[in-house]
């Protein structure tokens, strides 16, 4: 860079970034290999051209810090496109020069900034951009080669930046960068370049911090596709980043004498900062380890749950004495170190009570309120644990009130609270997006959820597992509103591109064209699903939930010989299975009522039709329950109890029947422990093999939740075991 100034005649490309070095085309070669240098072609061997492209450079000093690759273009790109790398777009002639220039650098993060440099000459919000211009500066400039898209394994880091920890925020200080800077992957994540947030990661890997983002990537790569190739990788990946935590522990951590077991000195700051990145990298794997099929993995799983909370609780007591040695803890490690506690008192709070019980034996905190403030002090102090602790809390007061809760009203506020602070900050985000339209769901707009939901998936096309979520909550939402065709088309293509249960998405397929009236293909769907079973996953050897669902379905009501379809109510009861009731408006709430009504008018002759009845009972007890008619709900739930000994199929629908009816006796009594608690406790010990019985579990301990019943009466039951249930 000296000779720049005294008439150098050649700029030599160094070793890349990556593990490889350049050969004599110019072209990566293997590591170990060092090519001879590679002289610049003579059009850019002159003075000018070389001052020209130093100054371009000179942007980012830490670039000359380090022995990479100067990537020299064949022909430099004008001052004019240059200045349109760096986000100022002036006229369509410039939009289309600047966008030329990025789509000639030949990878993702370029092609990606080629379209937001169009995007924000056509208006756009430029603040959603900010982090994908930094991206594309520092690969226009050389600071970024061309990296691998998939989902792979740690890769050997030969990366070494110049940087020190700043105690006070938490945030490397890495020469050139800003705190701005620094935080650019994270927010190219949840702005939907995921891409271009795993290659800026990958960047600085060699950093604890973005090291942990890239396996936070992973995390929630492997979360949505649950593929046992992906669990395996981000394990493998998380534990060299653990590795690399520990390593740098170790030369931190005062030395002890074999004499003694401490060396007496309060731990600092910069120790309980790597304290909390290994704590979380022991979380992290733990979940991946009881996502995995493997018993062995599973048992792994809970041995390393146990080891992060005792990490946990270690570092509150550490903390407490940094803090009364006159010390503090730094802004994100505090905010990593509330994440913890909050999600072990929260995940821990909503376990089926007889695992609680042994949970809470062995030492586990389950305080489930305040894990939520944990979390919620986690969320408002910023830094990069605030995007998962919003997820967090999105998890909670969204996901769960939508699937589980018979109210879905009770976390709006707070739910709405995170939502707009969230979207605020990460525009367009397309997970926040898909948690916008369940909130709209749970406010009974549907129309509006349905917008939010076409929305995530249009930002998200790169992002196939968030694409199939959001596929599969429009599909459920339109069920909603009784738009069978929409919503077959959903299944359909989720049976097509996703692996999840394609049974269930062929079942749900068929329910769809038996409510159009298209029995022949609903019955060619049917007829497809017992090879569908055979290749389903399985979970410690058993199939899903759905699966066996459908399983029992296919065997009471389809006949393959004769291809005729007898599924009692099947779309009500699909809205039933996935709590749409409590979503949906008083008309389409009336609606269920007078199909049903309507169903009792025509001779049902099809099989079991005494389990026929109670579904039909407890369907329109359910909606009249939802309609605030508490004289025709308890009438129709009633029913259900009284033919309990006569109903031998569909067994799922007396234990629901009891919790409905204890729902609806905690809503018109003053006291809800006169007859709501004990009903739903009768619900909740109904013996016996039955569908959906883990779900039903969950909504009596959420319903618990929020009655505010205490710890240990939720295991209290006064009467005796139900000897009248069948499996």
């Amino acid at each position: 860079r000296r000779d720049a100034d005294q008439q150098s005649t050649s700029i030599v490309p160094r070793t890349s970034i990556r593990t490889g070095v350049w050969n004599e085309s110019g072209q990566m070669g293997k590591s170990g290999n060092r090519a001879p240098p590679v002289v610049a072609p003579a059009a850019v061997q002159s003075r000018g051209v070389a001052i020209d492209i130093l100054r371009q450079l000179q942007a980012h000093r830490s670039y000359f810090r380090e022995s990479v690759r100067v990537d020299v273009p064949q022909r430099a790109p004008s001052q004019q496109q240059f200045e349109m790398a760096e986000g100022g777009a002036a006229s369509t002639d410039d939009v289309s020069a600047a966008s030329s220039f990025h789509s000639s650098r030949g990878d993702s993060v370029s092609a990606a900034m080629a379209a937001a440099t169009r995007a924000t000459a056509a208006g756009d919000d430029e603040d959603d951009l900010e982090a994908l211009e930094f991206v594309a500066r520092l690969r226009s400039k050389g600071k970024i080669e061309k990296m691998t898209t998939g989902r792979t394994a740690h890769n050997p880091r030969n990366l070494k930046h110049m940087w020190r920890l700043d105690l006070e925020s938490g945030v490397p200080d890495v020469h050139g960068l800003s705190n701005t800077d620094l935080l650019t992957g994270f927010r190219l994540f949840f702005v939907n370049q995921h891409d271009a947030a795993l290659h800026f990661f990958e960047l600085y890997e060699d950093i604890p911090i973005f090291a942990l983002g890239k396996a936070a990537i992973f995390f929630v790569w492997s979360v949505m596709t649950v593929e046992d190739t992906d669990l395996s990788n981000t394990i493998t990946y998380i534990r060299q980043v653990e590795a690399d935590v520990d390593g740098r522990l170790s030369r931190i951590t005062p030395k002890t004498s074999w004499l003694s077991f401490s060396s007496g000195q309060p731990p600092t700051a910069e120790i309980l900062h790597y304290q909390v990145m290994s704590a979380e990298c022991t979380l992290l794997t733990a979940v991946m380890q009881l996502l995995r099929d493997s018993l062995v993995e599973k048992v792994k799983g809970v041995i390393n749950i146990r080891s992060a909370w005792q990490k946990y609780k270690a570092l509150l007591d550490s903390k407490a004495a940094l803090e009364a040695s006159g010390g503090h803890l730094d802004v994100d490690s505090s905010a990593g170190l509330r994440f913890g506690i909050g999600t072990f008192n929260l995940v821990a709070s909503l376990l089926p009570p007889k695992v609680l019980a042994l949970v809470s034996f062995l030492g586990f905190p389950s305080d489930r309120q305040y894990g939520l403030e944990e979390l919620e002090i986690a969320f408002n102090g910023g830094g990069v644990r605030a995007p998962i602790a919003a997820l967090s809390l999105l998890v909670h007061h969204v996901f769960l009130q939508a699937s589980f809760c018979h109210s879905g009203l009770a976390f709006a506020d707070p739910a709405e609270r995170v939502l707009e602070r969230s979207l605020t900050m990460w525009k367009k985000g397309g997970i926040f997006l898909m948690f916008r339209a369940r909130q709209c769901r749970l406010l009974e707009d549907l129309p509006q959820a349905l917008e939010r939901f076409e929305l995530a998936v249009e930002v998200n096309q790169t992002w196939l597992p968030l694409v199939h979520f959001c596929c599969y909550d429009r599909a459920s939402t339109q069920l909603y509103l009784f738009d069978y065709e929409a919503s077959m088309r959903d299944w359909d293509r989720l049976l097509a591109e996703n692996d999840w249960s394609k049974a269930y998405y062929a079942y749900c397929s068929a329910v769809m064209k038996v409510m159009l009236g298209r029995h022949d293909d609903a019955a060619t769907d049917l007829q497809a699903v017992p090879e569908l079973l055979k290749r389903s996953k399985k979970i410690n050897g058993r199939p899903l939930p759905f699966d066996r669902f459908v399983k029992r379905k296919i065997q009471n009501y389809f006949d393959p010989k004769t291809r005729v379809v007898s599924l009692p109510f099947p779309a009500l009861e699909m809205i039933y299975f996935n709590n749409g009731m409590p979503q949906m408006p008083p008309p389409l709430l009336q609606r269920i009522v007078d199909e049903v009504t309507e169903w009792r008018k025509i001779s049902y002759d099809g099989p079991n039709p005494v389990d026929a009845a109670a579904m039909a009972n407890l369907l329109q007890g359910a909606a009249f329950s939802q309609l605030h008619n508490t004289t025709e709900a308890e009438r129709y739930l009633k029913e259900v109890e009284l033919s309990r000994k006569k109903t031998t199929v569909e067994t799922w629908t007396i234990p629901y029947a009891r919790y409905e009816m204890g729902m609806l006796y905690c809503r018109v009594d003053d006291d809800p422990n006169e007859r709501g608690i004990p009903m739903l406790k009768h619900a909740l010990k109904f013996s016996g093999y039955y569908a959906h019985d883990l779900q039903l579990s969950l909504r009596i301990h959420l319903a618990f939740f929020e009655l505010k019943v205490p710890y240990e009466d939720k295991f209290r039951h006064n009467e005796a075991t139900d000897k009248d249930s069948r499996v």
